[in-house]
């Protein structure tokens, strides 16, 4: 695997050669986030894809996917939560909000972040729905 990064603003990132040393990378930075301010990272995916996810905020969080050119669609996680209640991240150097039905399970963010790490491709664990 070549050399990939966790990005969650213009001037900081961490890199990565394989998915232990990602994962490695996502649990401290929950870490760091949980004490400070719930944050999305972006993962780099092989062909240039994207795939972001909320950390610090608890148990659970959001995914969202966008190909290498940029354009839509764009893709966001789906959960089981109703209603019109949100969330926020800060998502480079802005907090932004979300809807809270975006939320899945965090350990289950983190399988489909592995295999978009792994494969390149988004898998179908979660629903996903286009912004």
């Amino acid at each position: 695997m070549n050399e990939r990064a966790v990005r969650w603003n213009e001037s900081e990132s961490l890199f990565f050669k394989d998915i232990g040393e990602m994962l490695k990378i996502l649990a401290e930075l929950d870490d760091r986030f949980s004490k400070s301010q719930p944050t999305i990272v972006e993962i780099e995916g092989g062909r240039g894809d994207s795939m972001a996810i909320g950390l610090g905020g608890g148990d659970d969080t959001l995914l969202s996917y966008i190909e290498a050119s940029g354009d839509p669609p764009y893709l966001h996680s789906v959960g089981q939560y109703n209603g019109d209640d949100t969330v926020v991240y800060y998502y480079y150097g802005e907090w932004t909000e979300f809807p809270k039905r975006v939320l899945i399970p965090k350990n289950l963010a983190l399988e489909v972040v592995k295999d978009f790490a792994a494969t390149g491709q988004i898998t179908n664990k979660v629903r996903w729905e286009e912004d």
